[in-house]
């Protein structure tokens, strides 16, 4: 799944939804003048919402202001930490979850057998492990992506998102 925003005069800006979500939430965050809580809430949506191209210029300019003074590239330091954090977490989920596979295969005599298939109470224990992991760990952000948005939003005459 990706976002795909169309700019009115045919220029497009691509991200998957893990570079998607963390731009769309800075830029909600951060940039002022962006309609309201429902406006914003489109841009979690692949509806065809609109941006103005006066909207658009004014994000582009807010943001331009963000990398200049650092704080895009202090939010993608702190995004890259929860990153590894989220990483290190997650490694650790899936010690216990090859552990658990170990266990089932021992308990079945199964050699090949997927987590649907366990028995209880491996199964709960497999959905409570896998339901641990943070998803963090997926949702990139960069001061490249930014830039390239900064770029797409001067040039688009307005977007929609899809």
């Amino acid at each position: 799944m990706g976002f795909d925003l169309i700019g009115k005069r045919g220029i497009d800006f691509r991200n998957n939804v893990w570079w998607w979500r963390p731009l769309a939430t800075f830029i909600l965050q951060h940039c002022r003048g962006l309609g309201t809580t429902k406006d914003q809430e489109n841009w979690h949506y692949n509806s065809g919402y609109f941006v103005t191209e006066s909207k658009a210029e004014l994000i582009a300019n807010q943001l331009e202001e963000f990398v200049k003074s650092g704080v895009v590239h202090n939010h993608a330091i702190l995004i890259q930490k929860q990153i590894h954090k989220a990483e290190k977490h997650n490694a650790a989920i899936e010690i216990l979850l090859q552990d658990l596979l170990k266990k089932v295969k021992k308990e079945t005599g199964q050699q090949s057998i997927a987590p649907i298939d366990y028995p209880e109470p491996y199964r709960t224990e497999w959905d409570r492990l896998f339901e641990s992991k943070d998803s963090a760990a997926s949702y990139p952000f960069s001061v490249d992506n930014v830039n390239d948005f900064i770029d797409f939003c001067r040039k688009s005459g307005g977007f929609e998102i899809y």
